[in-house]
């Protein structure tokens, strides 16, 4: 359900944060769908169609129906394109799909079984706060994700940094307001892989430095990078490194 629904917010969010009048007659005249249209009806093409959408898949939202009805407004291209959205966003049982282990190096985020490139690894959800920590990801200009009081340690604090990483992280949107964000694996990971991702494409200075263990180089962020570095890596940055790094380079030209 959790895929199917992260889904049709994709659909919602392509056709401009509103259904389509021929999208929701057709699921509405879909078997089984009277239970909840009453409840929905009201909201649908407002401000508030998260919350909708929230409140349908409370109810088991017979979600697989709208992206029928979509894939024959838009065809199937369409379909596949919000799968694959879904499929990224579908829910993580952290506790089978990795597990922190001790290594050489510390602790690390292992794989507990097969990934294939584009599968949703692990989500990493907490409270924002505005100074950074060792245990902190950035995720705005002044906004970093710290873990919350009521689970201080979970797995993807223990994620190491590399310049090779077998995951990158997309930020989302939570329900209610806020972000959290999602490890995609960007190639095929097996059982017993460490998974790991690039610190500079989140943070634009770390708080604590340190020696990267695979090529012995500093890590200090993304604003220690070279400029060759930084436009190698900027697309695939989060949108708040690539707000500094322009901000960055319009003072130097000013100056």
């Amino acid at each position: 359900v959790q895929g199917r629904m992260a889904a049709a917010i994709s659909i919602w969010s392509a056709y401009g944060q509103r259904w389509p009048k021929r999208i929701v007659t057709r699921w509405k005249g879909s078997t089984g769908a009277g239970k909840i249209w009453p409840h929905a009806k009201l909201r649908l093409g407002q401000p508030s169609a998260l919350r909708t959408i929230h409140l349908m898949n409370q109810k088991l939202l017979l979600s697989n129906r709208i992206l029928l009805a979509a894939s024959a407004e838009r065809g199937q291209p369409f379909l596949a394109r919000t799968r694959a959205f879904a499929r990224a966003l579908s829910t993580v049982d952290e506790n089978s799909a990795v597990s922190v282990d001790q290594t050489p190096h510390g602790r690390a985020v292992i794989a507990t079984r097969p990934f294939t490139t584009g599968d949703a690894v692990l989500h990493l959800e907490g409270v924002i706060l505005t100074s950074p920590s060792r245990y902190t990801l950035q995720v705005g200009c002044t906004e970093h994700l710290a873990p919350t009081p009521g689970n201080p340690d979970p797995p993807w604090v223990c994620m190491n940094h590399s310049f090779t990483p077998t995951v990158h992280l997309q930020l989302r949107s939570s329900v209610g307001g806020g972000v959290h964000a999602v490890a995609v694996a960007i190639a095929d990971i097996a059982e017993g892989d460490e998974i790991v991702f690039d610190y500079t494409f989140t943070e634009w200075e770390l708080a604590e430095p340190f020696q990267c263990v695979h090529t012995g180089r500093v890590v200090e962020g993304f604003k220690a990078l070279s400029l060759d570095e930084r436009k190698e890596r900027l697309h695939l940055a989060f949108p708040h490194i690539r707000q500094m790094h322009e901000k960055e380079m319009q003072a130097t030209c000013n100056d």
